[in-house]
């Protein structure tokens, strides 16, 4: 887990001009991060100006959190502060730090609106561990007991990862007269390496890599129909039917007539429409400077001799092949009764930035009636989440006790599970299967009587799923956080006291003091610490900050330096 810090510095060049021929009113995207993008949104009204950042993408308890901004205005050569996060809480992550502040306090006197943001966050992202895990859990052949044999090479994997996702394999191995059944081995003749290690990439993680997909597509879909993968199978279909052209059209009829392909003979999934009016766009563009320009999402005009639109749909969230592919779309303008084709798709990748990216006269779309813009959109995709189909996978697996080979009993009941599962996720587990001299290890068996059902039953959907329900976490976060420190399951860990950490607040600061006293938990203390950062002297007037004097006296320098710290800059950030 790293964290990030970022500036971004954004001037808005005479808003008040823009106010005057713009009744509605726009955001502009500012901020990319690595997985999940952010707008300084810009909500102008006649005297005000309101001001907010927006995520983009997941915003969920299980993807982002803890986030620190703080926006400010430069006028002139004054800071005028707009917004900062003032305590380590849940926000809205729509409207972080909305606020409303009269434009004459943050307009220069050149007319200008200069607005910067600061950003930090923990960046770290439980599908991407999800993934790696799995993965690892492979490569590194933790506790295998299976092997398949594909031309001169030796893949050793795991049964109930192939019983899970192949409807073959798991007859196979239910049987247990048939030779793979009885010796754990699986000779295949009709395929390569390659295509075996695709199938596995897919099945450890919900998706295969845009190399073995370029290089090896047919005959992944041919394993994926011998062996019954159907989502691997549909995930080749998507990938042949974005790339159909003159040279692949009779491979791609081949492949329909021999096996059958539904979604590479005929795509169709969701379709949305979006219809959208620009009012008065020659007075707008006009109130512009002559070097200006302004984007209205994906309305784009620069000023010249000929007045030009550019048009074009953008992708907000995922945009690899492994998310949403094969997006059909048509972009129109509408000019009373006739429809002015813009642009459509073409089965081709394009940049999901700019899909469908068009220059156009903006007196061939305008209505010359009103003078108004009136732009349709039609998209249709294919929804697929690899992510999604891959907890769903493991959960079931989980779930259906398909192939379980050891057990958890805890108070009166038992949980079982896989030892390979639990090996790759926690050294204790590794440790404690990998010697058979240890009775869990030779049992497969293991009683726990620090705990409840509840935790364990958390824990193993951390380990199958890769993250926990908000609903768990509510209800048990402490006694999560104990059972994972206990057999070291560092990420979740780490997930436990990010909840925590949204949720300091007077009643459960003397908790979680005794948590990072008694476990050590760094992400909890730093909250804990700017907690007393806002808090300042109300709450050393507290009787919980009597009890931690009390009770955690290890404690008590880290605060009372975080208190100086705020007392002597009381502006802090």
């Amino acid at each position: 887990m790293n964290t990030i810090t970022f500036t971004n510095e954004w001037t808005v060049c005479s808003p008040k001009k823009i106010l005057e021929s713009f009744p509605s009113y726009g955001k502009i995207t500012l901020i990319k991060f690595p997985s999940v993008e952010w707008e300084l949104c810009l909500y102008l009204a006649r005297y005000d100006v309101r001001v907010w950042i927006r995520q983009i993408g997941p915003i969920s308890l299980n993807s982002l959190v803890n986030i620190k901004y703080r926006i400010f205005a430069k006028k002139d050569f004054i800071q005028v502060d707009i917004a900062k996060s003032a305590t380590y809480k849940l926000e809205n992550q729509n409207q972080l730090g909305l606020t409303s502040i009269k434009l004459d306090k943050v307009v220069s006197s050149d007319g200008h609106l200069k607005l910067f943001c600061e950003i930090e966050m923990d960046c770290y992202n439980l599908n991407n561990n999800l993934l790696y895990t799995n993965m690892d859990m492979l490569n590194e052949e933790i506790l295998t007991d299976f092997v398949i044999k594909v031309g001169d090479e030796v893949i050793k994997t795991h049964k109930c990862i192939w019983a899970k996702n192949s409807k073959v394999f798991h007859k196979m191995f239910e049987q247990s007269g048939m030779t793979e059944a009885q010796n754990g081995e699986v000779i295949l003749t009709d395929t390569t390496p390659e295509c075996v290690r695709a199938m596995l990439e897919f099945f450890y993680t919900g998706m295969v890599s845009d190399d073995k997909m370029k290089s090896h597509v047919d005959g992944i879909f041919a394993v994926a129909h011998k062996y019954q993968v159907e989502m691997l199978k549909c995930l080749c279909e998507h990938f042949m039917c974005s790339n159909i052209d003159n040279e692949s059209m009779v491979k791609c009829c081949e492949i329909i007539n021999l096996y059958g392909a539904p979604t590479l003979e005929k795509m169709n999934t969701v379709t949305s429409n979006i219809d959208w009016t620009v009012y008065y766009p020659r007075g707008l563009l006009e109130s512009i400077m002559p070097s200006g320009k302004i984007t209205l999402t994906s309305y784009n005009r620069n000023r010249g001799s000929y007045i030009d639109v550019n048009i074009w749909i953008r992708q907000i969230g995922p945009t690899s092949f492994n998310s949403l592919v094969n997006t059909k779309y048509k972009i129109y303008a509408q000019k009373g009764p006739i429809q002015e084709d813009i642009a459509k798709s073409a089965y081709k990748f394009e940049s999901q930035e700019r899909l469908g990216f068009t220059t156009s006269s903006l007196d061939k779309l305008i209505n010359i009636d009103d003078e108004n813009l009136y732009i349709c959109c039609k998209v249709e995709i294919d929804c697929y989440n690899s992510n999604d189909n891959l907890q769903n996978t493991y959960a079931n697996m989980l779930n259906d006790e398909i192939f379980t080979d050891c057990a958890f009993k805890v108070d009166d009941e038992v949980i079982k599970a896989h030892k390979c599962i639990l090996a790759k996720n926690s050294k204790v587990f590794h440790k404690m299967f990998e010697q058979n001299g240890m009775t869990e290890a030779k049992n497969g068996e293991v009683i726990l009587t620090d705990t409840t059902p509840e935790c364990v039953r958390a824990m193993l959907e951390f380990f199958y799923c890769g993250m926990v329900s908000d609903e768990k976490i509510k209800s048990h976060v402490d006694d999560i956080f104990v059972i994972a420190h206990k057999y070291q399951v560092e990420m979740l860990k780490y997930l436990c006291e990010r909840f925590m950490s949204c949720n300091i607040s007077i009643e459960n600061i003397v908790k979680y003091c005794g948590i990072i006293n008694l476990y050590g938990a760094p992400t909890l203390e730093k909250a804990c610490i700017d907690y007393i950062r806002v808090n300042g002297k109300s709450f050393l007037k507290s009787k919980e900050w009597e009890e931690i004097k009390n009770n955690y006296t290890n404690l008590i320098p880290r605060f009372m330096e975080a208190i100086v710290e705020k007392l002597d800059n009381p502006c802090y950030f």
